[in-house]
């Protein structure tokens, strides 16, 4: 079976129910409604394209914002922030409407990216937005990003220089001073001048200098490449830990 004879199969014995909105491009489309997190007002002075592509401000953070068409009138869009249990985009959209329930007959979309078919609701043909390409072809971020304590050592530069690498990197960020320095999860970066009393598994010490001494484990603090991967080896053993506890 093909892969759109596979989305077909899948509508028919799921009986999804989807929303129903016009798209920006004024098309009326419709998404599986277990992928819609909600549906709000997302203020223009929000929406910026920064690092190559467009990006909304929410909670504090950036998520990826999709846009069939560039967002017009008013002050906002209205936006469903999209989510599979672990990450999330948003998707602008022009108004939703109602919920609905999809017909088993789905015609498949060919040459369509993003849509995975066509169906007839009301007896209006509707395009039925992919869920599965719009994530694949996006970085969503994570809903529950990992937790970095930067230890400052009150020169500023973990603020200035580091803590904007690791949000990029889908990490939040905290002051070590201002929660727990034993929160369940969280990764302390400390400076080798400035030791943090947490367990060793839990912290990862940086260096000014290129060059380690024999026996240290820290990591130079320029040294972007080695310093994410430390973190998700980190992130990774603490999971298999978690595992294995449960």
């Amino acid at each position: 079976m093909n892969d759109a004879a596979d989305a077909v199969h899948a509508v028919e014995e799921a009986g999804i129910t989807a929303l129903l909105f016009d798209d920006l491009d004024g098309a009326r489309r419709a998404i599986a409604l277990g992928v819609v997190d909600r549906v709000e007002t997302a203020p223009f002075a929000l929406i910026r394209t920064t690092g190559g592509r467009r990006h909304l401000t929410v909670e504090g953070g950036v998520i990826p914002l999709i846009a069939v068409a560039e967002p017009t009138g008013g002050e906002g869009v209205a936006v469903l922030r999209l989510t599979d249990g672990f990450a999330e985009i948003g998707y602008a959209i022009a108004e939703p409407h109602e919920i609905v329930t999809l017909p088993a007959a789905i015609a498949p979309a060919r040459d369509r990216p993003g849509i995975v078919g066509v169906a007839v609701i009301d007896g209006e043909q509707i395009e039925l937005i992919d869920p599965h390409a719009l994530f694949a072809g996006e970085a969503p971020v994570s809903t529950e990003r990992p937790l970095c304590l930067l230890r400052c050592d009150g020169s500023g530069w973990m603020d200035t220089f580091l803590r904007p690498v690791l949000e990029a990197s889908g990490y939040r960020c905290a002051s070590w001073s201002d929660g727990n320095p034993n929160q369940p999860g969280a990764i302390t970066l400390t400076m080798d001048d400035c030791p943090a009393d947490v367990p060793l598994d839990a912290v990862l010490t940086l260096r000014r200098q290129v060059a380690a001494t024999p026996g240290s484990t820290s990591i130079y603090r320029y040294d972007r490449t080695a310093l994410i991967a430390a973190l998700e080896a980190r992130l990774t053993r603490a999971a298999g830990s978690k595992r294995n506890a449960a």
